[in-house]
């Protein structure tokens, strides 16, 4: 009994392994890639050009979907630490990628947030960053090029983050 139990356990390690896999590389090719100018809503109503706010500082984009239960985790985890003043929200940009407007409008009345959260309605910069797995993190050097990709549930995110806007 013990040693198919350490089978099946070992099997499902590798085998989600040998699935990240193809995400893992994919995510290592974009490293270096300069993010262009994009059109993002800004919360519910505010239509913006976005272009990060301040040129000379690092940001972190997080790529989420409503539907995406560890996308929503990271969110909360990610505001708590602005409410906890461990990481400023000007720094953190979650993008909404689920291309249903309506859907995230409902989700912002229900949920609150002390971050600004954006949609992505033209899904214009999920497509040119080609990405395939929600929750995606992406950080941007202080010239808005990709120093890393990582995507699925980070273990350290918020220390993560902290030690890449400061360093």
């Amino acid at each position: 009994m013990k040693k198919a139990v350490n089978f099946t356990l070992y099997f499902l390690i590798a085998a989600t392994i040998i699935m990240r896999i193809p995400t893992f590389l994919h995510n290592t090719e974009r490293e270096k890639t300069k993010i262009p100018l994009i059109s993002l809503i800004k919360n519910k109503d505010d239509q913006v050009n976005f272009y990060f706010p301040n040129q000379s500082q690092k940001y972190v984009l997080l790529f989420w979907s409503v539907n995406c239960l560890p996308c929503i985790v990271e969110l909360d985890r990610l505001n708590r630490a602005v409410k906890n003043n461990e990481l400023k929200p000007d720094q953190i940009i979650p993008i909404n990628l689920d291309g249903d407007y309506e859907l995230y409008k409902k989700f912002l009345l229900k949920k609150r947030y002390g971050l600004n959260l954006y949609f992505d309605k033209s899904n214009e910069l999920s497509q040119f960053l080609k990405i395939q797995v929600t929750p995606t993190i992406v950080f941007l050097d202080s010239t808005k090029t990709i120093v890393k990709m990582n995507s699925g549930i980070q273990w350290n995110l918020v220390s993560g983050i902290d030690q890449f806007l400061r360093h």
